[in-house]
C-alpha cells in the first residue's frame, strides 16, 4: 500500500512542478478530441444531406 501511495505522491509532486507542461498536455488532449468529434459529425451531416438532396433529385426529372 505505501509502495502505491508513493508513486501517487510523486505524480502530484511532479505536477505541482510542471504546471505548464501538464496543463498543455491536458489542453492538446482535449483539444484533439474535439477536433476529431467535429470532423466525424461534419461528415456524417455530409453524408445525409448529400443521400437527402440525391434521393430528391430523381423526383422532378422527366424523360420524354
Amino acid at each position: 500500500m505505501t509502495f502505491r501511495w508513493f508513486y501517487i505522491q510523486e505524480f502530484f509532486r511532479d505536477l505541482k512542478t510542471q504546471k505548464n507542461r501538464a496543463f498543455l498536455t491536458a489542453f492538446a488532449i482535449a483539444w484533439g478530441t474535439l477536433a476529431v468529434v467535429l470532423l466525424l459529425a461534419f461528415g456524417e451531416g455530409f453524408k445525409i444531406q448529400t443521400a437527402k438532396g440525391l434521393a430528391n433529385a430523381g423526383n422532378r426529372i422527366m424523360i420524354i
